[in-house]
């Protein structure tokens, strides 16, 4: 069903800037170092809140990466997107990395 048949040209408006109205207005209020601030807070609390991801390395040892997987592959020189598909199993191996 249409939403035009719905709804009327004045009731369309006003869902319309509710919508645009919300988060984004919140956030441009902020200077670009409140934002940089609040997203390191965001990003660390979901890190903080979700189980680490795990890896055996090519010599044998288990990694606990409870950080950023980002970082974690930037330091051994590992594929972020080949990483996260060992980890979710879609990918067996990454130059000699396996799920944990």
């Amino acid at each position: 069903m249409d939403t035009k048949s719905l709804w009327s040209d004045e009731t369309r408006r006003e869902v319309s800037e509710k919508m645009s109205s919300g988060i984004s207005a919140a956030l441009a209020k902020l200077t670009p170092e409140e934002r940089s601030a609040r997203a390191y807070k965001v990003a660390a609390s979901r890190a903080a809140n979700r189980d680490p991801y795990k890896f055996i390395s090519p010599r044998g040892k288990l990694h606990l990466v409870r950080t950023s997987l980002k970082d974690f592959c930037t330091k051994h020189n590992l594929d972020r997107g080949n990483m996260s598909g060992v980890s979710s199993g879609r990918i067996e191996i990454h130059r000699g990395w396996t799920k944990g």
